[in-house]
């Protein structure tokens, strides 16, 4: 394509890159027929993309930092949990920030189209498996429900891991077809960023964006309908039983009161989980959807440019709804800091009542026979108090080197308890250079 056969060409969004050879396979002819938006809306989009990037990158790190901490291996329905955090920390970290942002306010891909590819494989990838994680733990919700069975029996294990790696070679099975000539990875909207080509009208970009459409989105979400819809349906059924004991399913409800809890409760959170996966993957499946239907010009850089970024905000809601929202997940933060906050007090404690007793020991007279301060679990300061009563006993001064190193080792001290010296612990005819030089030794040790 030249400037004679394109008269909008140097004002279209696509101008940065014409006649570049570097962007001819990744820049399609769609984009000249465009006018370029306003530096305004690369600047907003930029700011919005970054404050969700750095919020998703963030809440998804402390989801997968607190589930490491308190051993989420032992539970199999934390794993499908981590994986979703995985794949939205994933998808944030190479589509979202920093690499779209910077290309936003730089107005321009800059990456070339080894990025290109990078950015479309790494989306379709995570994204997918993000998408693909809510349908399963939509699905094993179901199934836990509908045979009234603990999480722990109905997916074990061996379950579980051969459910993750399903979901990831499905994810991977679609991401890799353009590297083999099914598809490929091309600039869209602001051209800011890649993804697979749903606008060329050959028959191999309308196969693969059909079947995208189809295995990507709606496959996904009619399991996510279909699990709450049973999901429901069990709890309306169990509303028939509540009088006949012997049929009633214990693990949904027992009472009439019971039943209207659980019942409301699973129509908001159906209801929610729904409505935000419409909100984050819907755009991008009606803007398909208008390609293959052959109304391509209908599609503007902002009408391509928003489904790209409110699908990236799926990544930060995400871990709010399916995690944050979680009681379990609460409560387990909640005892996990408290745990820290006691664990801290008893360190304040430990080391004050060290250092108090420290003190009392050098005022004490030297003719009595003091207590020494023994460590429960620390052999290392143990002698190092010793080595303090002898120095106290032949005079010889403390350097702030050893006080430092005791004091910082009792901070982990389990507790203390007073006993009398034994003979060992006698003040020796050392004189006080030698304490002095064992004292140096040990501290550095």
């Amino acid at each position: 394509m030249n400037y004679s056969e394109c008269a909008v060409c140097n004002l279209s969004v696509a101008a940065a890159y014409f006649n570049d050879p570097a962007f001819a396979k990744i820049v399609l002819p769609h984009w000249y027929m465009h006018a370029a938006p306003s530096p305004g809306y690369f600047y907003l989009f930029g700011v919005f993309a970054s404050i969700v990037g750095i919020s998703s990158i963030t809440l998804n790190s402390f989801i997968i930092l607190a589930f490491s901490l308190n051993g989420f291996a032992r539970k199999t329905r934390h794993w499908f949990t981590v994986n979703l955090a995985v794949a939205d920390l994933g998808l944030t970290i190479s589509c979202c920030f920093p690499m779209k942002v910077i290309s936003m306010f730089q107005r321009k891909w800059i990456w070339g189209k080894v990025g290109c590819d990078f950015y479309g494989f790494a989306g379709g990838l995570f994204g997918f498996t993000s998408i693909t994680t809510l349908a399963t733990i939509a699905y094993l919700r179901y199934w836990t429900i509908a045979h009234a069975q603990p999480w722990s029996y109905a997916v074990t294990n061996r379950n579980a891991t051969y459910a993750l790696l399903l979901i990831w070679l499905w994810s991977t099975l679609w991401t890799i077809l353009p590297f083999f000539g099914i598809g490929r990875y091309v600039m869209e909207g602001f051209l800011t960023g890649c993804t697979f080509d749903y606008l060329s009208n050959d028959r191999s970009s309308i196969i693969f964006s059909s079947c995208l459409f189809l295995g990507g989105f709606v496959c996904p979400f009619a399991l996510i309908c279909f699990s709450y819809a049973r999901i429901l349906w069990l709890i309306r059924k169990s509303k028939q039983s509540l009088y006949q004991p012997e049929k009633v399913n214990k693990k949904i409800c027992g009472s009439p009161t019971a039943y209207r809890k659980v019942s409301f409760r699973t129509v908001k959170t159906t209801s929610v989980l729904i409505s935000m996966y419409l909100v984050a993957w819907g755009p991008y499946a009606v803007v398909t959807l208008l390609s293959v239907f052959g109304y391509r010009n209908h599609l503007t850089p902002i009408g391509t440019e928003l489904p790209g970024l409110f699908a990236k905000t799926s990544a930060l809601y995400n871990p709010i709804v399916y995690v944050v929202r979680n009681g379990s997940f609460r409560k387990m933060v909640a005892k996990r800091r408290q745990r820290s906050q006691l664990t801290a007090l008893k360190q304040t404690v430990n080391l004050s009542v060290l250092f108090f007793l420290y003190v009392l020991s050098l005022r004490r007279n030297s003719s009595t026979s003091p207590s020494i301060w023994h460590i429960r679990g620390s052999k290392r300061i143990n002698q190092q108090y010793s080595l303090l009563y002898q120095m106290r006993e032949t005079r010889a001064p403390v350097t702030n080197q050893l006080v430092i190193s005791v004091f910082s080792e009792g901070i982990n001290a389990i507790g203390c308890h007073t006993y009398q010296p034994q003979e060992a612990f006698r003040p020796t005819q050392k004189s006080p250079a030698d304490c002095l030089h064992d004292a140096n030794v040990r501290a550095k040790n």
